[in-house]
C-alpha cells in the first residue's frame, strides 16, 4: 500500500473502532462477505479522495505482486488467494523493472 492508503486505513480503523479486530465484518460475527469489503471500501474512498479508485481489486493485485517481491513462490501465491491455476494467479502478478532485474542476476544473466 502506498503512504497515503496505509495513512487513510488507519486513520478508519481509528475511528470505527471494529469490533473483535475484524477490518470488514460482515452481518454475522467475524464473517467476512464480499459486499461488507466492498462497502468498506466504498466508505474509505469516500472519506479519502486522495485514494482513488482503490477497490478491492486493486488490493488483491498489490498483495499478489508484493507476495511475489517478497520472494513468495508463486504456488503458494495461488493458494493463499484461492485460484485453482497459476495461470489465473499470474493475471494479478505485475513484476516491475526491479524484480526483473533481481530475476536476471540471481539466473546469472
Amino acid at each position: 500500500l502506498t503512504t497515503a492508503a496505509k495513512a487513510a486505513l488507519n486513520e478508519y480503523l481509528e475511528a470505527t473502532h471494529l469490533p473483535d479486530d475484524y477490518l470488514f465484518p460482515g452481518m454475522l460475527k467475524g464473517h467476512l462477505t464480499p459486499e461488507a469489503v466492498r462497502k468498506t471500501m466504498r466508505r474509505l474512498r469516500e472519506k479519502s479522495p486522495s485514494l482513488g479508485e482503490i477497490t478491492p481489486h486493486v488490493l488483491r493485485h498489490t498483495w499478489a505482486t508484493g507476495a511475489l517481491r517478497a520472494g513468495v513462490d508463486l504456488r503458494t501465491v495461488q493458494a493463499a488467494m484461492g485460484h485453482s491455476s497459476s495461470n489465473t494467479t499470474m493475471r494479478y502478478l505485475h513484476p516491475d523493472t526491479d524484480m526483473l532485474v533481481a530475476a536476471m542476476e540471481r539466473a546469472g544473466g
